[in-house]
């Protein structure tokens, strides 16, 4: 689980996508994101949560994005990213998802 904090912008976007391609390449199961805390996110931040998603499910596993707060929740519908994503509430429902 990588859990993410505070803004994803077009200043740390780049930085993320890749680290999450470094834990790409030495998880078995997939990657589950905390997104709890993450308070801001531009479009430079979805752009490299779709990457990851791209990247992970391409190895066959899964990409999961946990503790979606209504707010969090709210820019994924606007966005139209919510059918996408495999959400969940909270982390332990989508620790049990990828186990």
């Amino acid at each position: 689980m990588i859990s993410l904090k505070g803004r994803v912008d077009s200043t740390n976007s780049e930085e993320l996508t890749s680290i999450l391609r470094g834990y790409n390449n030495r998880l078995a199961r997939g990657l589950v994101l905390n997104v709890e805390d993450l308070n801001y996110v531009t479009s430079a931040g979805f752009r490299s949560l779709i990457i990851a998603k791209n990247e992970t499910q391409a190895l066959s596993r899964s990409f999961i994005l946990a503790g979606v707060h209504s707010s969090f929740k709210e820019l994924l519908d606007v966005t139209g990213l919510t059918s996408i994503f495999e959400i969940y509430e909270s982390e332990h429902l989508a620790l049990t998802s990828v186990n």
